[in-house]
């Protein structure tokens, strides 16, 4: 955990560059030899992307893969919500990231186990219809545009269907840990002692799952089947300041006792998943399933966004001897990654004595003092 002596209470923001690892779509070129004194001429196939009508016709073994597809792919979200980065303690709570912020969990019963009737799915109507279907009465997740459409790559021919996600849910009383558990190399072991500090956040979700069917005859659900998405989003929000600040929180630093104080929170945490795609801009279903545990936490790029927590402790100097005795002051908690338990830091209030004396003096000597 570190810690700051700068007086100044500052905003921590974050920003995690998400890399874009789709491929370009490719050119094929089908090239004519003419007489050396002719120019060379080429005739150059280009991807396109055309909206599919609701009557293109989707076969038994296509909605049967589409099905299998996206219960794979988030069967696959939920084992990595608990693992590497997102299975240990976020910084400031008590609990890791992937079971605070479950997205895996949360498109597994919000939208996968919904979709009933996409087996029995004859056309691109059919289809977009269960995806409607699936969400309309999910009370977490809505589905704010639903879209097909025709790739052509050369032969290659592809259908697409997109679904933009977004919803969250109310955690009204959530309790911040805010190091508080001792022995760890917390907050609490630096001296800092704070009273429960119970938050209204919410958790919200967010993102795009693109689903893929290779439309070349003699494929099996593995091959035919493609699977990719970017940005998808799993954020929490909590804001307390001004009159809704955190009334009476008990507060004591060493031998200083802070409280009770009105704790101000502003909390803005956040992870993204990004889908490391092969090098054809997509995964298939064979893929998907095929790679080990390890090897598919590598496929999913994890980062932390929003600007992070915010915690000020404001307080009255009751010491004397110093210049700032019996004036406000302010301890602010702070963590600027939620993925990084050591981000949590203090930052504390600078104070000096006056002349003759006229130094500063190190506000984290209170905890040392019995």
């Amino acid at each position: 955990m570190a810690s700051s002596r700068s007086g100044g209470r500052g905003r921590h923001r974050s920003s995690s560059p998400r890399r874009r690892r789709r491929c370009q779509p490719g050119r094929r070129h089908v090239g004519e030899t003419h007489s050396p004194r002719l120019e060379s001429l080429e005739q150059r196939l280009v991807l396109s992307l055309t909206p599919a009508p609701d009557s293109f016709a989707v076969t038994a073994a296509q909605a049967a893969a589409l099905s299998q597809g996206i219960g794979s792919l988030t069967s696959r979200l939920t084992e990595i919500q608990e693992a590497g980065l997102l299975g240990r303690p976020a910084a400031a709570f008590a609990q890791p990231v992937g079971t605070l912020l479950p997205l895996g969990d949360t498109l597994r019963t919000s939208f996968t186990e919904r979709l009933v009737g996409i087996t029995t799915a004859t056309d691109v109507g059919d289809v977009k219809a269960a995806f409607a279907a699936a969400v309309a009465t999910d009370p977490v997740l809505s589905a704010a545009t639903i879209t097909a459409q025709l790739e052509t790559d050369g032969v290659d021919r592809r259908l697409w269907f997109s679904v933009d996600l977004e919803g969250g849910v109310d955690l009204p009383d959530y309790v911040l840990d805010l190091g508080q558990a001792s022995g760890t190399g917390s907050l609490a072991d630096q001296g800092l002692m704070l009273g429960a500090l119970e938050v209204d956040m919410t958790a919200d979700f967010s993102g795009r799952l693109d689903f893929g069917i290779d439309l070349a005859a003699g494929l099996t659900a593995e091959q035919m089947l493609l699977v990719k998405f970017d940005d998808l989003r799993a954020y929490g929000a909590a804001s307390h300041v001004g009159a809704d600040a955190l009334a009476d929180i008990e507060a004591r630093f060493g031998v200083m006792r802070l409280g009770p104080a009105d704790v101000e929170v502003e909390l803005d945490i956040g992870v993204t998943f990004d889908l490391v795609e092969p090098a054809a801009g997509w995964m298939t279903l064979g893929e998907l399933t095929a790679k080990s545990a390890n090897d598919w936490l590598a496929a999913v790029d994890l980062s932390a966004s929003g600007a992070g927590l915010d915690v000020a402790v404001p307080f009255t100097l009751d010491v004397g001897g110093f210049g700032e005795s019996g004036t406000l002051q302010e301890l602010v908690i702070s963590a600027a990654d939620i993925l990084d338990p050591a981000s949590l830091a203090l930052t504390f209030p600078a104070i000096s004595f006056p002349a003759p004396v006229s130094a500063s003096f190190d506000f984290d000597q209170f905890a040392e003092i019995s």
